[in-house]
């Protein structure tokens, strides 16, 4: 996972990959944040996900909102969590980041992912599991 957020800003990119099973997703996001209380965020956003695997596969685009919170906890870690839901996808992310350098972070997480109609009308693909990343700070 690699992941692009430009501080004091309001926009997060981020490039994902997903597995399952029977499958494997592409997911690239763009959202447009708004910082509600401290510490939570509500986001609106495009997410493209091009999916493939053994029943083959399929480019979808879906519009998404939701909402992201951090909690920082002095000279540990920042643990943080996301919930999202679009017209084609919805999901969930939970997990911690650590500061290496002043401009990058070193990110652990576990995500729960739906991908409506990946593979064609009611194939849906679903996944899980741990991603582990960094993000550049600008």
């Amino acid at each position: 996972e690699i992941g692009v957020r430009l501080v004091g800003s309001e926009m997060c990119i981020r490039d994902s990959n997903y597995k399952a099973d029977e499958a494997k997703t592409r997911a690239q996001q763009f959202n447009i944040m708004y910082k509600v209380l401290p510490g939570i965020s509500a986001y609106a956003g495009y997410l493209n996900a091009d999916t493939s695997g053994d029943f083959g596969g399929k480019t979808k685009n879906s519009g998404q909102i939701g909402l992201q919170a951090a909690y920082d906890i002095p000279a540990l870690f920042t643990v943080w969590g996301n919930v999202g839901y679009g017209n084609r996808n919805s999901g969930y992310e939970i997990g911690i980041s650590k500061p290496i350098l002043n401009n990058l972070e070193v990110n652990a997480s576990y995500y729960n992912q739906t991908f409506d109609d990946a593979f064609g009308e009611d194939l849906d693909m679903k996944a899980k599991g741990v991603n582990l990343g960094l993000t550049l700070k600008f």
